[in-house]
């Protein structure tokens, strides 16, 4: 389901989706689709940068990123 608000209109649904995906995703899977995500004609730098900092942030702050995305409820982002 997360796939698909990536590339909505509205900002908090694109992060909704970032968020869906990150709970049901492991790196490799997450590596993937941000590599598919940016080849697209069309992509948000929002989604981009928050996929960017849950897998390349590094130590504290890439725990922190997820930590954060993991504390907001699909709905509230």
């Amino acid at each position: 389901m997360g796939r698909e608000l990536l590339t909505a209109e509205a900002g908090d649904l694109r992060i909704a989706g970032v968020i869906l995906l990150e709970r049901a995703c492991d790196n490799p899977a997450l590596e993937s689709l941000l590599c598919e995500y940016v080849g697209n004609p069309l992509y948000y730098y929002d989604v981009v940068t928050w996929l960017d900092r849950c897998l390349y942030a590094s130590g504290r702050f890439g725990e922190g990123f997820r930590a954060r995305l993991r504390t907001l409820s699909p709905l509230e982002a």
